[in-house]
């Protein structure tokens, strides 16, 4: 995942990995299964653990695409039960609208 533009780390308390604007639980600004919005769009989104905790995967990778600026992209990695990896790029073809 190459981070570009602006960036939100979903499910991340620090940036030491990517840089960017940190979204999760322990810092009081983001819970994976609520009605988030972020506070503004951005380029990349990248989330690495989160998705395979949302109870809706769908809400969540339409809440994703939702915050991406046009012609952004995110970067998630699922984990299912059995350990196999998934990873989704979300491209923002047109932001605000509904794709899915």
């Amino acid at each position: 995942i190459q981070a570009k533009g602006s960036v939100a780390l979903l499910g991340f308390s620090n940036n030491d990995i990517f840089p960017g604007d940190c979204y999760d639980l322990s810092l009081n600004n983001w819970q994976i299964n609520s009605s988030w919005v972020l506070p503004k769009k951005y380029d990349t989104i990248i989330s690495l653990r989160c998705p395979y905790f949302a109870k809706d995967p769908d809400d969540f990778v339409k809440r994703v695409y939702d915050n991406l600026e046009e012609g952004g992209k995110a970067g998630l990695k699922m984990v299912s039960m059995n350990s196999f990896i998934l990873t989704i790029i979300i491209s923002g073809l047109r932001a605000g609208t509904n794709h899915f």
